[in-house]
């Protein structure tokens, strides 16, 4: 017999950076996939947790690890609402 487990997590992606905000200065995009917050891998959060993580207090320096076109980057984000994430 063969036994295998299959786990199926969330794929978050940014769906909306406001014009001149931190997220637009450092350099993410609206598509870029989520993969790290502060070290977390975002597919074992909920969307709710990674939106207080976001959005906890302003001024707050938060590392980000983004993928887009297959790389992997990193970025400091210093907190000021302006992140609009979803689950697809």
């Amino acid at each position: 017999a063969i036994k295998f487990h299959v786990r199926l997590e969330p794929i978050y992606h940014i769906t909306q950076i406001a014009p001149k905000s931190s997220a637009y200065k450092i350099g993410l995009a609206v598509g870029d996939q989520l993969i790290r917050v502060n070290g977390r891998v975002v597919g074992k959060l909920s969307l709710s947790e990674i939106r207080a993580i976001l959005q906890s207090a302003p001024h707050k320096k938060i590392k980000i690890e983004i993928k887009r076109n297959a790389i992997i980057q990193s970025y400091i984000l210093e907190l000021r609402d302006e992140l609009t994430i979803t689950d697809y």
